[in-house]
C-alpha cells in the first residue's frame, strides 16, 4: 500500500472525525448553549470570514503547489517562498484597516441588526487572515505529498476546541464577548501548529526578490483567488446574505441544515487533498492514460459513497429534526437541496484537481465569475420570496450550472468527461432505495433513536447490496497502491 493511499485512507478517517465533533457542536451544543440569535450571529462572523479568505490568500496556496516542486534553482527557489509568504499582507493589512474604519457604516446598509454585527466585525478579518496564513502553510507541506497532520488541523483541530469552548460557556465560564475572542485564538493556534509543522519538515530558506517567471505565478495566483472566491461565493453568500432580509435566527436555522448536507461531500474532500499535487504530478510526467482513468474511476467512486450518505442524511432528517430545538424544522428541505448540490460537486470526481491545473483554467475562472453574480442575482430574487428554501435553491443551481462548465472545461482539454451510465443507475437506485424504506418505517413507530439508527440501516443495507449486484462498486482505489 503505497503512503499516497495511506493518506488518502487517513484523511478521510480524520476528516469524518471532524463532522463528528461537527456534528456534536452543530446539532447539540451551539443549539443548546447559545441563544439562537448568538448562534446566527457566530454563522454570519464564520461565513464572511470564509468569503474574505481567498482573497487574503492572493492565490498563494494552490500557486505554491503547482510551481514548487518545480524550481530546481536554489536561489529562485528561495526567492519564490520569500514571495508567497509576504505576498498575502499586500490585502491581509488594507482589508484590515478597512473593515476598522468603515466596517460599522457598511453594517448599517448591509445587515438587519447592525448594532449586533458590527462588535464583530475585526473578528471576522482576524480568523479570515488566519485561514488564509493556514492554508498558505499547508500548501507548503503538501507540496511534499504530506497532507495527514495538515487534515487533522484542518478538519479536527478547531472544531475539538470549539467544542471545549462551548462546554466552558455552557458551565457560565464564558460570556458572548469572550465566546468570540476563543474563536479567534483558537485559528490562531491552528495557524502557528500548521506553521511550524511545515517549517519543520521543509526547511524553508527564504530570500527577498523577485523569483524568475514572477509573472507567471502571480497571473496565476491572481486567477486562483478569483477561482476560489466564486467557489466560496457560490457555497456561503447565502448565508451572508440572509441576513440581510431575514432575522438573524434564520441564518442559524440554515447553518444547521447546511452542516449537516455538507457530511455528503466529506468522500471528495479527502480525495481532493491528495488529488492536486498528484495530477499535478501526473500531468507534468505526460501520464495522460492514467489521468484519464484517475478521472473517471474518481467520478465513480464518489458517485455512489456521496450517494450513500445523501441516502442516509435524507431518509433519517426528519427524525434527526426532531431532536432539534423549535425553528430548526423548517430547514429541512434545506437539507435536501444542498446534499443534492453537494452530490453533485463530488460526482465530477478530481475535476477541480485538474482544473487548477488545466490550461482553460482562466476561462472557467472567467466563467465563474459569471456565476457568482447569477448567484447573488438568485438569492436576490429567491430569498424575499421563499426565504431560507430560496437560498437553498438559489445554491443548487448554480452548483449545477457551474460543474457543468467545469466538465466541459476539462472535456475539451483531455476529450474525457466523468458521466458514465452507472450514475444514471447509482441515482435510481438510490431513490428507490429511499421509497422503500420510507415506506416500511411509515408503518411502525420506535422510539426517535432507534427509529433513526433502525432506518439507517435498513437503507443502507438495501443501497450497498443494488450497487454491488448491479457491478458499481470499484473495490481498487484510484490512487496507485506501489
Amino acid at each position: 500500500m503505497s503512503s499516497l493511499y495511506k493518506q488518502s485512507v487517513v484523511n478521510a478517517m480524520s476528516t469524518y472525525a471532524g463532522f463528528a465533533l461537527g456534528a456534536l457542536n452543530t446539532l447539540v451544543l451551539y443549539v443548546h448553549v447559545l441563544e439562537v440569535t448568538t448562534y446566527g450571529l457566530l454563522s454570519w462572523v464564520l461565513a464572511a470570514a470564509t468569503l474574505m479568505m481567498p482573497w487574503m490568500t492572493m492565490g498563494v496556496p494552490n500557486t505554491l503547489l503547482k510551481f514548487f516542486p518545480a524550481i530546481d534553482d536554489d536561489r529562485d527557489k528561495a526567492k519564490f517562498l520569500g514571495w508567497m509568504f509576504w505576498w498575502p499582507l499586500v490585502i491581509v493589512i488594507p482589508m484590515g484597516f478597512a473593515v476598522w474604519m468603515w466596517g460599522g457604516v457598511a453594517a448599517e446598509h448591509w445587515v438587519q441588526s447592525p448594532d449586533k454585527v458590527a462588535p464583530y466585525l475585526m473578528h471576522f478579518w482576524a480568523i479570515g487572515a488566519l485561514m488564509a496564513y493556514f492554508e498558505v502553510f499547508y500548501a507548503l507541506a503538501k507540496s511534499t505529498l504530506r497532507s495527514v497532520f495538515g487534515n487533522v488541523l484542518k478538519e479536527v483541530s478547531h472544531r475539538l476546541l470549539t467544542t471545549v469552548v462551548l462546554l466552558m460557556m455552557y458551565a457560565g465560564w464564558m460570556s458572548t464577548d469572550e465566546l468570540f475572542v476563543a474563536l479567534v485564538l483558537i485559528y490562531l493556534l491552528r495557524t502557528l501548529a500548521m506553521a511550524i509543522y511545515s517549517i519543520t519538515i521543509v526547511r524553508p530558506v527564504l530570500a527577498w526578490g523577485i523569483p524568475s517567471f514572477f509573472k507567471d505565478y502571480l497571473s496565476y495566483g491572481l486567477f486562483v483567488v478569483l477561482g476560489t472566491a466564486v467557489a466560496l461565493v457560490i457555497l456561503e453568500i447565502d448565508k451572508v446574505m440572509i441576513h440581510q432580509f431575514l432575522p438573524l435566527s434564520e441564518v442559524a436555522f440554515y447553518t444547521v441544515a447546511v452542516f449537516m448536507a455538507t457530511v455528503v461531500s466529506v468522500p471528495a474532500r479527502a480525495t481532493h487533498q491528495i488529488a492536486l499535487p498528484l495530477s499535478a504530478q501526473w500531468i507534468a510526467a505526460g501520464q495522460w492514460e492514467m489521468l484519464k482513468n484517475r478521472y473517471q474511476e474518481s467520478a465513480i467512486q464518489l458517485s455512489w459513497t456521496s450517494g450513500w450518505v445523501l441516502l442516509v442524511l435524507w431518509s433519517t432528517a426528519p427524525d434527526l429534526f426532531s431532536l432539534l430545538p423549535e425553528g430548526y424544522q423548517s430547514a429541512l428541505w434545506v437539507l435536501l437541496l444542498i446534499g443534492v448540490s453537494k452530490w453533485i460537486e463530488a460526482s465530477m470526481g478530481i475535476n477541480n484537481a485538474l482544473l487548477l491545473n488545466a490550461p482553460k483554467y482562466k476561462w472557467v475562472l472567467s466563467t465563474g465569475v459569471v456565476m457568482a453574480i447569477c448567484t447573488i442575482g438568485f438569492n436576490l430574487w429567491l430569498i424575499p420570496r421563499f426565504g431560507i428554501i430560496g437560498a437553498a435553491w438559489a445554491s443548487l443551481a448554480a452548483m449545477l450550472i457551474y460543474q457543468c462548465a467545469k466538465v466541459w472545461a476539462v472535456y475539451s482539454w483531455i476529450k474525457v468527461h466523468p458521466w458514465q451510465p452507472k450514475m444514471a443507475l447509482i441515482l435510481v437506485w438510490g431513490s428507490l432505495s429511499w421509497w422503500i424504506t420510507d415506506w416500511v418505517f411509515a408503518q411502525i413507530d420506535l422510539p426517535v433513536f432507534a427509529q433513526i439508527a433502525a432506518i439507517a440501516c435498513m437503507v443502507s443495507v438495501l443501497y450497498m447490496w443494488g450497487v454491488y449486484r448491479l457491478g458499481l462498486i470499484e473495490y481498487r482505489s484510484i490512487w496507485p497502491k506501489n
